[in-house]
């Protein structure tokens, strides 16, 4: 995310020499303030993006978007303020292009299905992929060559797990980059002139 370098000007001369002053100690903290408030409201759209358009079983999800905050010490033309989101399996339905996924530990990918969660919408350590088929009356039954389905078998009936697959394609659900740059299109003006009237106020 970058900002564009306001100049500002009066018609007054007498002023020239104090605002120069500001411009060269003050714009540096103005613009990082800026960068990075520009960043969390960037941050608070794309939440309320996520909740649209995805089935977000608990708050962890939005959790997991943090944003780096703009370092003045950077430099004006160096400084970023970047909003992303800390789960790359997120990051991939975040994008803009369709990902192949494979599992990074084991043969199959493991969908979640009917595996019992918390409250809160996680899945219970012993029910995880690494851990459930050392629970009794659970198995894996293969039904061609890249996919499967894991089932528990309780009272009589049998009740799917999760679905397995070697690999699988994720379209992204939004595009992150497009909901920031039109939050940055909205804001970063605004922005600056906030940050730049608090660091004029607190210039010495």
């Amino acid at each position: 995310m970058t900002v564009e370098i306001f100049d500002i000007k009066l018609d007054t001369r007498k002023h020239t020499r104090w605002l120069d002053d500001i411009a060269q100690r003050q714009i540096p903290f103005a613009v990082a303030k800026t960068l990075t408030m520009t960043a969390k409201d960037a941050q608070g759209e794309i939440g309320t993006e996520m909740t649209g358009v995805m089935a977000l079983r608990s708050n962890y999800v939005k959790a997991g978007l943090k944003i780096t905050p703009a370092r003045k010490k950077d430099g004006l033309h160096r400084m970023t303020s970047e909003v992303g989101h800390k789960d790359w399996y997120m990051a991939q339905q975040m994008g803009r292009t369709s990902t192949v996924r494979k599992s990074r530990n084991s043969e199959y990918q493991f969908i979640p299905r009917g595996v019992r969660r918390t409250k809160t919408g996680k899945i219970t350590k012993s029910f995880r992929p690494s851990q459930v088929f050392k629970k009794k009356n659970v198995y894996f039954t293969q039904t061609g060559k890249d996919r499967g389905y894991v089932f528990q078998r309780k009272a009589g009936r049998s009740i799917l797990l999760y679905s397995a697959i070697k690999q699988q394609t994720v379209k992204p659900k939004m595009d992150l980059q497009r909901t920031a740059n039109l939050t940055a299109a909205k804001r970063l003006d605004r922005n600056f002139v906030k940050s730049m009237r608090q660091a004029m106020r607190s210039a010495r």
